[in-house]
């Protein structure tokens, strides 16, 4: 989720405890970047505020975070339900064997011989790999499996992404 040139990277759970500290969720699949940043955004009434991290805990795929200023539950249950946003270009990478789903949404599909097929529209999550939806040009949509064997190439310096679409779909 993108916000006004910020990306959504977790959402605050409910508060932990008694001193300020939240329960974090991660809303990004490299979750274990999140305990690298030092502040984070959210949008506070209105208003863009920076949430400077005090210190964090990790406890499997969750984050227990502490945030400067937040010192009791009742601060931390205002705090409930918040997304947490920070700027793209401070985004830390995924690296060679990742992407950032938001970054491959809208680019063009073409099929192995070049020809476009019609652009990505939304990666969906599922229990084994995600699914690719994808709007072709004469305005079906195709749910194409995340996996080699269908999506041969994302190429995000070319903006496109290669796909294997099976005859049955």
């Amino acid at each position: 989720m993108r916000y006004k040139g910020l990306v959504c990277v977790a959402r605050i759970s409910k508060p932990f405890g008694k001193k300020g500290e939240v329960i974090i969720i991660p809303e990004t699949p490299y979750f274990e970047t999140l305990k690298k940043y030092k502040y984070f955004y959210i949008e506070y009434k209105g208003e863009r505020r920076k949430l400077y991290i005090q210190k964090v805990k990790m406890g499997g795929r969750r984050f227990i975070f502490k945030f400067k200023g937040i010192e009791s539950m009742e601060k931390a249950k205002a705090l409930e339900g918040y997304y947490l946003f920070i700027e793209r270009e401070k985004l830390i990478e995924p690296g060679d064997q990742g992407y950032y789903i938001f970054d491959l949404e809208g680019l063009p599909v073409f099929n192995e011989n070049g020809e476009k097929i019609g652009f990505l529209q939304s990666i969906l999550k599922g229990k084994i790999y995600d699914y690719f939806l994808i709007n072709t040009e004469n305005g079906k949509e195709i749910f194409l499996p995340g996996v080699k064997e269908y999506i041969k190439e994302i190429d995000l310096k070319n903006e496109k992404i290669v796909a294997q679409i099976p005859e049955e779909l």
